[in-house]
């Protein structure tokens, strides 16, 4: 099974870029994973999409890609993703975080401007209930990428995942 252990303690998921068609509820976002110091974890950068209810503006649908170099089994992916946390935690004492750590400190705790980012945010925060609110009942969540590859449908299943992967 696989979860977020192989990530380097304290990482945070960063907006890059948000899309919003207010016509139709549909919205894409661009998106990293980032230390606590401000420094890019690799190959997590990656893309969603979301639909929203029209009427409740919640997430009915998400599918996230994130980057690749090659299609890989868990395995490999485990590995490759974990050797690379574990030389960016090697190289800590090389860089001047000190700067980089007020900047992410700042964006992190500024007010969410969407429901995508409300929802980024309530999981760096670890705050799942928050997180599950972002969704509708029936929402169905996929993701393809080097960490998790899955299908979640209904709150429930994704309330199940969201557990798992916030103990790590």
């Amino acid at each position: 099974e696989r979860n977020a252990e192989i990530l380097p303690v304290g990482c945070k998921m960063v907006v890059d870029h948000i899309a919003v068609d207010e016509n139709n509820g549909n919205i894409g976002s661009c998106w990293h994973v980032e230390r606590e110091d401000g420094i890019t974890v690799p190959l997590t950068r990656g893309c969603s999409f979301y639909t929203t209810d029209k009427t409740t503006g919640l997430i009915k649908t998400g599918f996230k890609v994130t980057e690749m170099v090659v299609k890989t089994n868990k395995s490999l992916s485990d590995n490759l993703v974990g050797s690379a946390s574990k030389f960016i935690q090697a190289t800590e004492k090389f860089s001047n975080a000190s700067a980089k750590v007020s900047s992410f400190t700042q964006r992190q705790q500024q007010e969410p401007k969407s429901i995508i980012e409300k929802y980024f945010q309530a999981w760096n925060n670890r705050d799942l209930e928050t997180a599950l609110d972002c969704f509708t009942d029936d929402a169905t969540y996929q993701t393809e990428d080097p960490v998790f590859v899955d299908t979640f449908r209904g709150k429930d299943s994704l309330k199940e995942h969201l557990l798992k992967n916030a103990a790590t």
